[in-house]
């Protein structure tokens, strides 16, 4: 049972990843300032595809650690282009001082976890992508707070900034307690592991929805200041 909901699960966050592709490449010259979410949908493609692809053609053990690896490269990129269109669109310095410090805390950290933990990019690392998760979610409520404040006149159905952002805010947030717990998770209850991931990509299609929605909502660019 809970594997027939991953596998639904999984055909789900691929069809949307390739609808959302499909729309940013239709409509990305109307929005460029819409480039990083792009990258983040090509990046995530070729990442499932590969793990897909790699799950069918190597023996577990093998597949298992190429796996490991390719997901904490992508868990890097993935932060960092999230993150820089978050940054970009912050106009206050002292939030994008603040969001420069995670930056930087949160990558350096991730590289000392693959130099001291023996085999670290081999290891999955749930609390480090939480983390990651975490720093994501506090870049977007500082721009949910600067849009509040802000006097600019924001059409919060139609902005796209304002939805790649809210769909950032909930995917990242919601997923916090998943990586942070996982490991608990798994040791209690390793039989629902294949539970865990299908809700963890249900909710990554929600914010592919986002994006597809971004791209096709008619209004320009609202710049705060």
């Amino acid at each position: 049972m809970n594997d027939t909901f991953y596998r639904i699960c999984d055909f789900i966050i691929l069809a949307t990843t390739v609808i959302a592709l499909v729309v940013s490449i239709r409509y990305g010259n109307k929005k460029k300032f819409l480039f990083p979410i792009q990258l983040y949908i090509i990046f995530s493609l070729i990442n499932g595809l590969l793990l897909t692809i790699l799950e069918h053609l190597l023996e577990n053990k093998n597949y298992n650690n190429i796996a490991k690896i390719e997901v904490n490269i992508y868990s890097i990129i993935e932060f960092s282009l999230i993150y820089y269109f978050l940054f970009r669109n912050i106009p206050k310095i002292k939030y994008k001082n603040i969001l420069l410090f995670l930056y930087f805390f949160y990558i350096l950290f991730f590289l000392l976890n693959w130099i001291i933990i023996p085999n670290g990019i081999l290891s999955t690392l749930p609390t480090l992508y939480g983390l990651g998760n975490l720093f994501i979610t506090i870049a977007s409520l500082f721009y949910i707070y600067e849009i509040l404040k802000s006097e600019v006149v924001v059409d919060f159905k139609a902005d796209s900034n304002f939805l790649v952002v809210c769909g950032a805010l909930f995917y990242f947030s919601t997923t916090i307690p998943i990586f942070f717990f996982t490991n608990v998770l798994n040791a209690m209850a390793p039989a629902f592991i294949t539970l865990y991931n299908g809700i963890n990509e249900l909710l990554f299609s929600i914010l592919f929805m986002s994006f597809i929605k971004a791209y096709l909502c008619p209004s320009p660019e609202q710049k705060l200041s």
